[in-house]
């Protein structure tokens, strides 16, 4: 059997690259691709281009260092940002064709991002061929048993079907320098044998921004015009005729909402026709606003303690309890309790009777009144950190319908101003709301999450939206330096590639059915919560999650002057968003009158003599998160919109290693265990 692996990188170690540029294109910097066959996975892509017998090569994610000449060539040094030189020497980039408009197209590069370079060869480089099979000390035990049956081939490399032999057909006079790809010195470098690959490239196709995406351009060619409007109205009407890329669909979908529908038309039409000057903006927020004609006091609340602590954390755990089916929904869930607790505790503050009781029975953990909520938040909110490297920033706003059968009593407006900082917009719920709405989220998730709402969300009978967002972004206490490749393996035990941040920690739980962590981000303020299940699957685990225990436990990290620790614990790169509608969820928590037209009591909200008014009841409660972690820090951000509708052994040593290489419990909390974010990953990598 052909035996198939793929690598992330383009050179195992720590290596870089050097490319000798040939010819460069005589006009433009980006040169069409001509027709082509046979991809073969590599750090990049290799297509072979069929009318010239040229190999296509991408290289990705490659800095600038320096500049030099060498033998009287112009050379560039570049680095890949995953690796660096073992002698902490870049590799060089040759530009073999002088012409001062390619020389200076380059200068790129000097911008500080990171670039994927795309080039043509004559020669064909057998160790960027990844259909290999592996190295005898490589194999699994499923693949000896493969080996031992015939059925799969050790290296070296097999070479692509391409019906010629690559290497012959190469011109002869550049065999003996890029046969291999590798050069090496013993004299530079305290003599170490320093080897580097090096590859000639005969015509530079293009040289782009790594990850970087171009909103609005959909056809991928760097440029937002008429013919992407176009390609717009051909996806969107299902007869584009081709698939998109993944960066192509990234570009495409402006909202960040993925999916690229009419209102990404409508951002590119409105760019190209100059009504607008960038995408995802701020506009002006054309409601009126009514906070500042509300003269009340904030309050200092009450600082946060083991019982507050305790039923955000029962909060959270249920949440997860009933959003987490990797089988039937998303396999990756992260909700935030503290968001949605911000928004359902405003609407809390309208409502009555049995409708108050199990608003405050779900949110309070049973423990708390919605008193109690109220100045523990005021407390939270007027306390969050906002400096270089720390920021946490939550807001509210609250938008009442502006119509004289609505009146919001002075009593519900100034108790969510007093306790959660509301900023107070009178609204027709229209297309201009949804646009002040998103301005609104969009501005104060920092551009995470642009769309919020959509015009479908509202209808005749909505008479207030109640909003938190929380934006968190924070870097690690410690810095990791690097990543490595590693694997994780989903709830299929497929493998997925990904980026694995190792570090030595000090915070271990031993946990009745788990292991966890805490990673400390920047003073020790907030941190990272990893929990690895011992034997139980992630669905289990997530089933019989105890939150009392938990919070329990997480006041207590290992301790022993006999028995010191030895923590390590590895943390894959990731990212993915996550968005529900949350009533059937609340519901089954308990909250069920406030859903219940006919039994909700939400008489404390508004004036329910005006002629026209009609009694209110929850109609929604839409929640959507973001989270990105990396080797920076993480940034995790959370909306949250509640609708109001009109109508009704002990070693020497302890060594621990956790590996969050399988599905996982995560959270983000702060120093008294305060969940801000909870989730679990299934599916992660590529």
């Amino acid at each position: 059997m052909k035996f198939n692996r793929t690598v992330s990188k383009l050179i195992a170690g720590s290596l870089g690259m050097l490319l000798a540029l040939g010819a460069f294109p005589d006009s433009g910097f980006i040169a069409p691709m001509r027709a082509s066959a046979e991809t073969i996975n590599a750090y990049g892509t290799i297509n072979y281009n069929t009318d010239d017998k040229l190999y296509v090569y991408t290289l990705s994610g490659y800095t600038y260092d320096h500049s030099d000449v060498y033998n009287g060539t112009p050379c560039i040094t570049i680095q890949n940002s995953e690796r660096t030189h073992l002698e902490g020497v870049g590799d060089e980039l040759n530009i073999y064709d002088t012409d001062e408009n390619n020389l200076k197209l380059l200068e790129k590069l000097k911008s500080g991002e990171s670039y994927d370079i795309t080039f043509e060869s004559k020669v064909f480089y057998d160790f960027l061929n990844t259909e290999k099979g592996p190295s005898f000390e490589e194999l699994t035990p499923e693949e000896m048993g493969l080996l031992f049956k015939g059925e799969l081939e050790l290296g070296p490399p097999i070479n692509p079907d391409l019906g010629f032999d690559p290497f012959d057909d190469c011109d002869p006079g550049y065999t003996s320098t890029y046969d291999d790809g590798t050069w090496s010195d013993w004299s530079a470098f305290g003599g170490y044998n320093t080897k580097y690959y090096s590859l000639r490239a005969d015509k530079l196709i293009s040289v782009k921004r790594h990850n970087f995406n171009y909103y609005g351009d959909i056809n991928g060619d760097e440029v937002v015009d008429s013919f992407d409007r176009l390609e717009y109205g051909k996806y969107i009407n299902g007869c584009l005729g081709r698939e998109l890329t993944r960066d192509q669909f990234l570009n495409a979908d402006i909202n960040k909402d993925n999916r690229i529908d009419e209102e990404d038309f409508k951002q590119i039409t409105d760019f190209i026709l100059g009504k607008v000057t960038e995408f995802n903006g701020v506009t002006e927020i054309g409601s009126i606003r009514l906070g500042d004609n509300i003269d009340v006091q904030r309050s200092e609340g009450k600082e946060a303690d083991e019982k507050f602590a305790e039923a955000q954390m029962k909060f959270g755990v249920d949440l997860l309890k009933q959003c987490f089916d990797p089988k039937k929904k998303e396999k990756n869930v992260l909700v935030s309790p503290f968001s949605i607790s911000s928004s359902l505790s405003m609407m809390a503050n309208g409502a009555d009777n049995n409708t108050l009781k199990e608003m405050e029975e779900v949110l309070g953990g049973s423990k708390l009144s919605l008193d109690d909520i109220n100045e523990y938040m005021s407390y939270f909110l007027s306390r969050t950190p906002d400096e270089d490297g720390k920021h946490l920033n939550i807001a509210n706003s609250l938008w009442c319908k502006d119509a004289e059968y609505f009146k919001p009593l002075d009593s519900f407006l100034e108790t969510d101003k007093k306790y959660y900082g509301a900023e107070i917009y009178k609204t027709n719920f229209d297309d201009g709301t949804v646009s002040d709405i998103n301005s609104w989220v969009n501005k104060n998730t920092n551009g995470m999450i642009p769309t919020a709402v959509r015009k479908s969300d509202f209808n005749d009978l909505t008479r207030i939206a109640l909003i938190n967002t929380l934006y968190f972004d924070m870097e690690w206490d410690k810095k990791y330096e690097k990543t490595n490749d590693g694997k994780f393996t989903d709830l299929d035990g497929n493998t997925h590639s990904i980026k694995e941040m190792k570090s030595q920690e000090y915070l271990y739980y031993e946990l009745e059915d788990a292991d966890a962590f805490k990673k400390p981000y920047l003073n020790g303020d907030y941190y990272f919560l990893g929990i690895m299940p011992r034997d139980k699957d992630i669905i289990q685990y997530v089933k019989e999650l105890d939150a009392e225990k938990l919070s329990e436990a997480l006041t207590k990290p290992y301790e022993s002057a006999e028995v010191p620790l030895d923590l390590h614990v590895m943390i894959p790169e990731f990212e993915y968003d996550y968005s529900a509608s949350l009533p059937d969820t609340l519901k089954a928590l308990g909250m069920k009158d406030a859903f219940d037209y006919k039994k909700a009591d939400f008489s404390r909200l508004c004036d329910c003599t005006v002629p026209g008014s009609d009694p209110i009841y929850i109609g929604d409660v839409i929640h959507k998160t973001k989270i990105e972690v990396s080797k920076e820090g993480t940034k995790a951000v959370a909306v949250t919109v509640t609708f109001g509708n009109a109508g009704g052994m002990t070693p020497q040593v302890k060594t621990v290693n956790i590996r969050l290489d399988k599905p996982f419990v995560y959270m983000i909390v702060d120093k008294n265990n305060i969940p801000l974010f909870v989730g679990a990953a299934t599916e992660l990598g590529k």
